[in-house]
């Protein structure tokens, strides 16, 4: 269901908090603050999940359909 602010958000409207996440991230990998690290991955990750939720309630893909293409580069 959500918040009215997540309801609200598109694909594009989200990028510049994507964007943020992942130059959060890049600066504990330099920093190696591992703990940090890991709050990061999780926040980059939850921008991947956001993404593929909005693409599956406009049923273009499905989150599904994401890591079937990961297994098939990993040869899986």
């Amino acid at each position: 269901d959500g918040c009215v602010w997540d309801k609200s958000q598109t694909m594009n409207s989200l990028l510049p908090y994507f964007i943020e996440e992942v130059y959060e991230l890049i600066d504990s990998i330099d920093k190696k603050d591992y703990d940090n690290i890991k709050k990061e991955l999780g926040d980059v990750m939850l921008h991947l999940i956001f993404q593929s939720q909005i693409a599956a309630e406009k049923k273009l893909f499905a989150i599904n359909d994401i890591i079937e293409n990961i297994n098939r580069k990993l040869g899986f």
